[in-house]
């Protein structure tokens, strides 16, 4: 299926061309009517070459070579992005968890992609009203702490973007509204926590998104994928994981994965 919607790295609209006027001197290859650096993964529609158009599932990267292809958007083709930047709304736990993620990204992917950390309501980020992506194909953007102070997890949840979603008590698929997970018992040493990777289908973007039902889940999300999941990231296939964490170490905090327990993955 042919993807839609904006074409441009930063969101913003591509140069247009024609057969009659199909100069792109300053801005890459004419093609379908725009302008497109196909040396770059910037376009869904023109992903490395002229109408190669990435599925719904899908998203423009950086892939070994170096050259440009659609890759599933998976957790294991997280590190197939030049750049990322991760978004801070405010509340410390979430803005600990997302520089967490960052930097994660930014020593363990090789290369390492630029990193850089924004607040939310960043102009050519993310919509400072809905959240809604705006930097387009090349730039991992992160996402920690739930839809409650964090714009952009609020956008792909609400609008059902995020292949899994939290309605207050339970884990839940986007896809058909069925509950994966019914969540209770969540106390500062107990939680469940969701880590998927999200493909906008209006920009194309690729988003890390990672959170718990309550503050404690989003720090064992953001120390859960730093340290056991990042080393070998290769081996997680799917799109989202849903994890149960019961802190061990009697300090509300993780560190042991055994603290982890593996509720349900999919894509």
């Amino acid at each position: 299926a042919g993807a839609a919607g904006a074409a441009g790295a930063g969101g913003s609209t591509p140069p247009t061309c024609s057969p009659e006027n199909s100069s792109c001197e300053l801005a890459g290859t004419c093609c379908g009517g725009e302008c497109v650096d196909l040396a770059l993964a910037s376009n869904i529609r023109h992903c490395g070459s002229c109408g190669n158009a990435c599925s719904a599932t899908d998203f423009c990267a950086s892939v070994a070579g170096p050259s440009i292809a659609c890759l599933s958007a998976t957790l294991k083709n997280l590190c197939a992005n030049a750049a990322v930047t991760g978004l801070m709304d405010g509340i410390a736990v979430d803005d600990l968890a997302s520089t967490d993620l960052v930097a994660a990204l930014h020593t363990g992917c090789v290369p390492g992609p630029v990193d850089r950390m924004v607040q939310q309501g960043a102009t050519n980020v993310v919509d400072s009203v809905t959240g809604k992506p705006l930097i387009g194909p090349g730039e991992l953007l992160v996402g920690a702490g739930g839809d409650a102070y964090n714009n952009l997890v609020r956008y792909l949840n609400t609008a059902r973007i995020a292949p899994i979603y939290n309605d207050g008590t339970n884990f839940r698929r986007s896809l058909d509204q069925s509950v994966v997970k019914a969540v209770s018992n969540i106390t500062a040493d107990h939680d469940y926590l969701v880590i998927q990777a999200v493909r906008d289908p209006a920009t194309g973007t690729l988003v890390l998104v990672a959170y718990g039902f309550d503050q404690a889940g989003t720090s064992a999300a953001a120390w859960f994928f730093t340290n056991v999941m990042r080393p070998s990231l290769s081996t997680y296939t799917d799109t989202w994981y849903i994890y149960e964490w019961t802190d061990l170490g009697a300090d509300s905090l993780p560190g042991n994965a055994a603290e982890f327990q593996l509720v349900q993955s999919g894509n």
